[in-house]
């Protein structure tokens, strides 16, 4: 199908990102250097420069390929890829359960499925 891009922009400094002329340029920049590293473990941090002021503005989190999902967790001005998933991962709900423990996986801990309990007293029909 294609690629894409997962970017995070701070709201906040939209003023500032409508000011530079040349924040597209940057933007496609920063995509294609996390493009050509395919797997960059890090963000490429996003800056907007205008009026003698100059901020991060964002990121840019991770690309792949439209065929594929991943799990992004966003917060505290940033992003991080958790997990990728092959497929339509976030369609198929097998999927989403295979990305979740890959998360766990990777942070020590075992994902399982919580024990459905009986009822003590069952409802009988009458």
């Amino acid at each position: 199908m294609g690629n894409q891009a997962t970017v995070i922009i701070l709201t906040d400094q939209l003023d500032l990102i409508s000011k530079d002329p040349n924040f597209a340029q940057n933007l496609v920049q920063a995509i294609l250097k996390v493009k050509r590293t395919c797997y960059y473990k890090d963000p490429v941090e996003l800056y907007a420069h205008a009026n003698h002021c100059s901020a991060n503005v964002g990121s840019v989190v991770e690309c792949h390929n439209c065929d594929s999902s991943v799990m992004i967790v966003a917060g505290g001005g940033y992003a991080r890829k958790f997990a990728w998933v092959g497929g339509d991962g976030f369609t198929d709900p097998d999927q989403k359960v295979e990305a979740l423990k890959r998360v766990v996986t990777d942070m020590g801990y075992t994902l399982r499925k919580k024990a459905v309990k009986k009822p003590k007293y069952p409802l009988t029909e009458a």
